[in-house]
């Protein structure tokens, strides 16, 4: 372990490297450095089955989606935006439930992903209740 992170950020570091393959390139304290933050203000979500990690979503508040996207704020918005999310066959609603529950007042989600050529993805919360279930 890299001294100066918490046995939490090294399992949630090691998680999004196993399953998100763009990450397993970044350098690792780098990585720690990112996840530390994260967990520092409260915006890393996880879901354990028993003591195994099963899903992890990173998110950063913002007040418009395109504050998150140009540019790394978290302002404390409304708008949800999903930094990444890796998780186990069938987390994905788990993930989503925390995340409303930890985020209620966010009134909207976003999130960008490559398949859709890096185009962030802007729905209101009540819809991506939907997408996620």
């Amino acid at each position: 372990m890299i001294a100066g992170y918490t046995r939490e950020c090294h399992y949630i570091a090691a998680y999004l490297r196993r399953h998100l393959s763009y990450i397993r390139n970044w350098d690792r304290k780098g990585t720690l450095a990112w996840v530390k933050w994260f967990i520092a203000h409260g915006r890393a979500l996880t879901i354990t089955e028993g003591n195994k990690l099963v899903g992890v979503t990173l998110v950063r508040l913002v007040d418009q989606p395109e504050q998150a996207i140009g540019y790394y704020t978290d302002t404390g918005g409304d708008c949800a935006y999903v930094e990444v999310t890796a998780c186990e066959k069938g987390m994905m609603p788990y993930l989503f439930t925390l995340l409303c529950q930890t985020f209620p007042n966010a009134d909207k989600m976003a999130w960008v992903r490559s398949k859709y050529s890096n185009r962030p993805v802007i729905v209101p919360m009540t819809k991506a209740k939907h997408l996620f279930q």
